[in-house]
């Protein structure tokens, strides 16, 4: 019985530590989640108002690890989308300058995404993998229309324009694609 134990507590340990392993056992355990920053609203009619599913998804719950998933895959394209940004705004900034001296351009980076709230929907889709909406807005005080700051942690919270403190975007988890990624625009 000791060697089984033993066998068994080899095997764990070399999995942790194998520097080749992508387990949710390593790959995940660093990564802290800011659950102020984070909410997982219900899948409902509302979801189904705004178009955020089609009609044939059903409801789904979202574990810790996959929340550390979405956060990485999350970052990952925002950076991708920074990099885009930084380059748009640094030619925008030039023709500006020519046209308009003295003037700016706009800098359309998501800067600090960590610090970004976060709504959350899960679904299941039609081949039956995960896959989650995320609405992603840089500061609660925007909500004009509701003292009440709990607001987004309960209803969808949408804005025209905005620019990039609002984002949103789907992630499939079963094939860890990330599509309709929206960025506002300025007005």
């Amino acid at each position: 019985m000791k060697n089984f134990i033993l066998i068994g507590l080899l095997l764990f340990m070399s999995m942790c530590k194998s520097p080749g392993n992508k387990s949710h056992v390593t790959a995940y355990k660093s990564i802290h989640i800011d659950t102020s920053r984070y909410a997982v609203l219900k899948f409902d009619t509302i979801a189904k108002l705004y178009g955020i599913f089609e009609k044939n998804y059903k409801p789904a719950v979202l574990s810790d690890v996959e929340i550390a998933e979405i956060q990485d895959l999350l970052t990952k394209r925002v950076m991708q989308y920074n990099d885009t940004a930084y380059s748009a705004y640094k030619k925008d900034s030039i023709e500006s300058k020519k046209r308009h001296p003295g003037s700016t351009a706009y800098d359309g980076r998501i800067i600090h995404p960590e610090k970004y709230y976060h709504q959350l929907i899960a679904a299941i889709n039609s081949k039956g993998q995960k896959e989650v909406w995320i609405n992603c807005f840089c500061d609660t005080y925007l909500i004009p229309s509701h003292s009440d700051r709990s607001y987004w942690r309960k209803h969808i919270f949408m804005v025209m324009d905005g620019g990039a403190c609002f984002f949103h975007l789907r992630i499939n988890l079963g094939t860890k694609t990330i599509y309709r990624f929206y960025v506002n625009s300025v007005a």
